[in-house]
């Protein structure tokens, strides 16, 4: 291949934006959830464990659809993947207005909308955005990544001031419209990788010394099928890394607000706190991006792994420690904002680091191939938090079940080494 000179305007810039767009959609209208949650409970007086069981049901069938996403991605492309997520997800999230049967909310959530999600969330933007960066992959992936915890940032607090002014069911319909344009656009500015436009990765040469000894510029040329991934140990100790993270993730995200409610505080106020919690875990997925990358560009050798360990520990801690010593609106924010910085760390990283290990020519396929696993463990949050205080009254059990899996997850990590595949001969993507 031929690459061109380098430009003023280097495309994969736009990339990034255009996969936020994605991102921050997506993430508006899954983890404003949390806001809804008091206001549908009071509406239709149904149980915490049934609602929060309409939030799991979109995550199994969006986990389901993650290779369905890759297999589509690799036929039709990134940008109408998008597109067509973008029109199916914003039918489902507006039409949520109109539920007035529990049923409803299942079919419109957990199906439609998880659907519509899955085509235009991570599997399709973020992997773009991987496959456009190397030097640069932690922090461009890491803002790319930072739409969801922007978007809950900005919308829970005000969201529920929204729905106090207008009513939950407008406030469903700006969403729909939100996800729809946001993403749409998102998908039509999608294009395929450097290459594809005779450019090299952060849009400079990369030098020889970097493609000999940087595990991820060895990797990037590697396609790595479904059945070579699932066949390579590393790939599920990767997975496993997945496990406490993401079910403290989307455990939180549906019952921080009924959490902070619950200790005697106001919606208002838990929402703002909820807002901070977001705050921390948007600065520290940009700063472990960032850093991440720092790192590797001057430590021969250095991995992103001891990011990923420092998040998973932290918020294994954050959830023992949560369920004993909080017993009060004093000790919540103290606890919860902790976690949010350390969920921010590894959100921004995980994807980032399965390119690293696996390389970014079959990167929307492994995307899919993992996302039943760790859409399955979030999942597994929602009803876990919901059950357990059915059952106990209290969210403690959960935050001790998620620990334990944290440190499962520790485990992981500290087995996990970088698989290697053809990186003897030279890479074929910086010839010419």
């Amino acid at each position: 291949m031929t690459y061109q000179p380098k430009s003023k305007l280097f495309y994969g810039w736009v990339i990034v934006f255009a996969a936020w767009l994605a991102t921050f959609s997506n993430g508006a209208a899954t983890f404003t959830f949390g806001v809804f949650f008091p206001v549908l409970l009071e509406a239709f007086e149904w149980t915490r464990g049934m609602l929060s069981l309409g939030f799991t049901l979109s995550l199994i069938v969006g986990g389901a659809m993650g290779v369905v996403t890759g297999m589509v991605v690799d036929r039709i492309g990134a940008r109408w993947t998008i597109i067509m997520g973008a029109v199916i997800g914003g039918i489902g999230i507006s039409m949520l207005s109109q539920v007035t049967q529990i049923w409803h909310f299942f079919l419109l959530y957990g199906v439609i909308f998880a659907i519509g999600r899955s085509f235009s969330y991570f599997v399709a933007s973020v992997t773009t955005v991987r496959r456009w960066f190397m030097k640069k992959a932690g922090t461009m992936v890491s803002i790319a990544s930072s739409g969801p915890s922007l978007a809950a940032m900005i919308l829970i607090p005000v969201g529920s001031r929204l729905i106090e002014i207008y009513d939950w069911q407008t406030c469903f319909i700006g969403l729909g419209i939100l996800l729809l344009v946001f993403a749409g656009t998102g998908g039509a500015l999608m294009k395929k990788d450097p290459e594809s436009i005779g450019a090299y990765p952060d849009g400079i040469k990369p030098t020889e010394q970097e493609i000999k000894t940087r595990i991820d510029f060895m990797a990037r040329a590697e396609r790595w099928g479904t059945k070579e991934a699932v066949r390579n140990r590393n790939f599920w100790f990767y997975i496993l890394s997945l496990l406490g993270h993401y079910v403290a993730i989307f455990g939180l995200s549906v019952h921080l607000l009924q959490w902070g409610m619950d200790l005697g505080m106001s919606l208002e106020d838990v929402s703002d706190i909820v807002g901070f919690y977001r705050a921390a875990s948007l600065v520290s997925g940009l700063a472990g991006g960032f850093l991440s990358d720092w790192v590797m560009n001057r430590f021969k050798g250095v991995t992103r792994r001891p990011f990923l360990i420092l998040s998973t520990a932290g918020v294994g801690l954050g959830c023992f420690l949560g369920a004993t010593i909080v017993t009060g609106s004093a000790q919540f924010p103290a606890i919860v904002i902790p976690i949010g910085f350390f969920v921010g760390v590894g959100g921004s990283l995980h994807l980032t680091y399965l390119g690293d290990l696996f390389g970014v020519v079959n990167m929307p396929m492994l995307s899919g191939i993992r996302t039943p696993f760790y859409i399955g463990a979030g999942a597994l949050g929602p009803v876990l938090f919901g059950f357990s205080y059915d059952a106990n009254g209290s969210y403690d059990l959960a935050l001790i079940i998620t620990g334990i899996l944290c440190v499962i997850s520790l485990a992981a990590l500290v087995f996990l080494r970088p698989p290697k595949k053809n990186r003897d001969k030279e890479a074929d993507w910086v010839a010419n």
